[in-house]
């Protein structure tokens, strides 16, 4: 295998990365922070440390990402009674307001990527996702 793979791979992401910077700059929000409105809309009341599990992220950017939605109004941040060491996080409903349109434009261009893939896109998908994990343990310095 040659690094045609690695290039185009960056050239995809980066140019999927602007798109989607465009189309939610009139939400207020880029592709660094819409996804986490996702993920805390289909999990309310998540803890700040689950959501960190869940990406495959530095910590510190989920929370800077979250304090950035936090000032925008879209989450709530609350201590857990039980464990004031805990964070919870939880959409507001302006937050939840974001979550449909976000959901349409992710469609769209789903749509739009599996044109170029046709039939193809399912298990181009699942491959990219054994791509991911692959990558997060050679980063990790895990075996394969």
């Amino acid at each position: 295998m040659n690094n045609g793979l690695f290039k185009w791979l960056a050239i995809a992401d980066r140019h999927f990365k602007m798109t989607l910077d465009r189309e939610l700059k009139p939400l207020h929000l880029n592709a660094s922070n819409y996804y986490y409105l996702l993920r805390l809309n289909e999990r309310p009341g998540m803890s700040q440390e689950s959501l960190i599990s869940l990406m495959y992220l530095n910590p510190s950017n989920i929370t800077r990402a979250i304090q950035q939605l936090v000032q925008l109004g879209y989450v709530i941040k609350a201590n857990d009674p039980a464990d004031r060491r805990s964070v919870h996080l939880t959409l507001t409903a302006a937050g939840q307001a974001l979550v449909p349109k976000i959901q349409q434009l992710l469609k769209r261009l789903n749509q739009q990527v599996a044109t170029v893939l046709g039939d193809d896109s399912t298990v181009f998908q699942q491959q990219l996702e054994q791509l991911a994990k692959m990558a997060v343990r050679l980063e990790k310095g895990q075996p394969l």
